[in-house]
């Protein structure tokens, strides 16, 4: 971020950010589970979760007229996109195996989850 590169700032105001990398410090959400675990800053248990998404424009209409890109999350540094699952109300943020897996847990087929990932 342009007034606190380093970090310095936030990790003076926000304990669980103390030991987070400057590359993660304004968003932790991006680190791997192994940086996540490293640093102590574990997203989703010791660091909330991100309540919104990037919101993007789309021309293109999912289900009930809004832009089927709304329901994205993310890109990852990784290059891997992730998304909420709108079966969890926690907000969770999964990878498309990931959100297939919570699907099924929930008692919904592997062809549901890549439906509704779709």
């Amino acid at each position: 971020m342009a007034n606190d590169p380093s970090g310095e700032y936030i990790k003076r105001w926000v304990p669980e950010l103390r030991s987070v990398d400057a590359a993660f410090v304004h968003k932790p959400w991006a680190m791997s589970e192994e940086d996540m675990e490293k640093s102590g800053c574990v997203v989703g248990k010791t660091y909330p979760a991100p309540l919104m998404s990037n919101l993007t424009l789309s021309t293109e209409v999912g289900e009930g007229g809004v832009g089927r890109s709304m329901e994205r999350l993310m890109m990852e540094d990784d290059g891997e996109e992730r998304r909420v699952h709108p079966e969890d109300f926690k907000g969770q943020v999964y990878t498309k195996k990931e959100f297939i897996e919570y699907g099924t847990s929930l008692g919904k087929s592997e062809s549901w989850g890549e439906e509704l990932w779709a």
